[in-house]
């Protein structure tokens, strides 16, 4: 064997192990979210996620690599979302107004809201959702950027935090 069909053997082989870790994490989350629609895809590799048991996935829902998800509340994902790589989704806080404590003391009781994902939503790589944030339909929300506050309806939003680029449609 020479060296090209070694390196060629040698991705193959880290490619199809890429592949099957992605159908266990696929098996394994499907079955610890609260609710999975039909066609959903999850590429697990590198992702986190604390309570799965809390989030509710609807169909036709992919999830890149990479994923931070961390849901003390609940999380509501719609139909036909598409969220890329690298995004990291927060629905809690940490409690840090009680005085003498250490910050790495008050790592609970902070404030938990839900996180709603309406039907039809992109959201793009390296996108952060905060606590209590609903985004709406059919909205897509720029790479990079940082949701602190509702999105409405068939709106662009983008930046840190997320503002308001423009409508999708014209009327």
């Amino acid at each position: 064997m020479n060296y090209r069909q070694m390196v060629h053997f040698l991705l193959n082989y880290i490619l199809n192990i890429h592949f099957y870790l992605n159908i266990i994490y696929s098996f394994f989350y499907k079955y610890s979210f609260k609710k999975v629609g039909e066609s959903f895809i999850f590429d697990g590799l590198g992702s986190t996620i604390i309570n799965p048991f809390n989030i509710e996935i609807g169909n036709d829902v992919f999830i890149g690599k990479n994923a931070y998800i961390s849901i003390h509340n609940s999380l509501k994902i719609g139909n036909s979302v598409m969220i890329g790589p690298n995004v990291t989704i927060i629905g809690g806080d940490h409690n840090f107004a009680i005085k003498g404590k250490k910050m790495s003391q008050v790592k609970s009781g902070g404030i938990n809201l839900p996180i709603v994902i309406q039907d039809d939503v992109w959201i793009g790589a390296n996108v952060t959702i905060l606590k209590g944030v609903v985004i709406g339909e059919g909205s897509i929300i720029g790479a990079g950027s940082v949701v602190t506050k509702a999105i409405p309806k068939y709106t662009i939003a983008a930046g840190n935090p997320a503002k308001l680029i423009r409508k999708r449609f014209n009327n």
